[in-house]
């Protein structure tokens, strides 16, 4: 029973935790996953740090079907598996005096670099 009962504080914490958290859009310009931080540059302007949790949920999604909702794909190999110049939109909240990402959603492939001739 007791244990129940804790599970369920647990997740009313965590969903309390996403639903004050803020959302943050931009392109990854510097990945770090031996600092577990990322660094973005926004798309309100300025560039960021954050940190990334330890149990962040970093994830794309898959290409909708018609009248359906797109499923969650984690992407393989957590912080490694996101390339510099990708889309991304973050669900970050404040610890302390840092805004650490709880749940990195991954938007958009690699841009690449045009060559000049």
């Amino acid at each position: 029973m007791w244990r129940r009962w804790m599970a369920c504080v647990l997740v009313v914490c965590f969903a309390t935790l996403i639903a004050f958290g803020d959302d943050v859009k931009g392109v990854v310009k510097k990945v770090d996953p031996t600092k577990k931080t990322i660094t973005v540059e926004l798309d309100s302007g300025g560039e960021k740090t954050f940190g990334v949790s330890q149990d962040a949920d970093i994830y794309t999604q898959a290409a909708a079907k018609k009248n359906k909702t797109a499923p969650k794909v984690t992407v393989p190999g957590g912080m490694d598996g996101i390339r510099e110049g990708a889309a991304v939109s973050m669900t970050v909240v404040k610890k302390g005096d840092r805004e650490t990402a709880i749940a990195i959603k991954v938007d958009g492939a690699q841009k690449k670099k045009k060559k000049d001739k």
